[in-house]
């Protein structure tokens, strides 16, 4: 039984515009808490849930009103080959994902901040790979190279949202689907203290709403 919990706060330093400038944004607070609940099936299958909860501080407007649940992960994972050593094979995992609408995303009124949702299921699958080396300095470096794909859906979507809707608002949203690929490294400094790199690329298609509004100025 696997429990590996994490605590986190993402602070955005900049957003790029249509033009492709990088572009300063005021201080926001994004705490989030994320945990991996995974049961060994068998020795080659996993099985479990990845719950999501957080509370967002913006830059501007009121922050969350509490504590908030996001979005529900469910994943399951096939080994496909064991890493063994001396052998150039690495650890590979076939993960397979849905991620359950069970956050917040419209109808906000005036806390926006209260949206740690998408509202849509999606569906992903990945390929993860590891791989161990040891080192002339006698401690292990441990290399992760995992890539993914989410098939997002749609949802409805009433008043204020994620999304950028405003009060009034009447539509649909067609989530993009998303690329992600995600390089690591691990060194063991210590026994107890590992120092790690992440270096990740995503790609996330458009996301499209449609529908009408009591202010069509208001929206969007």
């Amino acid at each position: 039984m696997l429990l590996e919990p994490y605590l986190f706060d993402s602070m955005p330093q900049a957003h790029y515009d249509q033009q492709g400038m990088r572009q300063a944004v005021p201080h926001a607070n994004d705490f989030g808490s994320l945990s991996y609940l995974l049961y060994g099936v068998t020795d080659r299958i996993s099985a479990g849930l990845i719950p999501r909860f957080g509370f967002d501080r913006p830059a501007t407007g009121p922050n969350s009103a509490r504590i908030e649940v996001g979005d529900l992960g469910l994943q399951a994972q096939y080994g496909l080959t064991r890493y063994s050593e001396g052998s150039w094979i690495p650890s590979t995992s076939l993960v397979l994902g849905e991620t359950v609408p069970t956050g917040a995303y419209d109808r906000l009124g005036d806390r926006p901040a209260d949206g740690l949702g998408g509202g849509v299921y999606a569906s992903i699958v990945g390929l993860y790979s590891q791989s161990f080396f040891w080192l002339p300095t006698g401690r292990i470096l441990r290399a992760r190279l995992d890539a993914s794909y989410a098939f997002a859906g749609s949802a409805n979507v009433q008043d204020v949202s994620v999304y950028g809707t405003m009060q009034g608002f009447r539509g649909r949203v067609r989530v993009g689907n998303t690329a992600l690929v995600d390089a690591a490294a691990e060194y063991s400094m210590t026994r107890h203290w590992v120092l790690a790199m992440d270096l990740v690329y995503e790609h996330d298609d458009s996301t499209r709403a449609q529908g009408t509004s009591s202010d069509p100025e208001s929206f969007l």
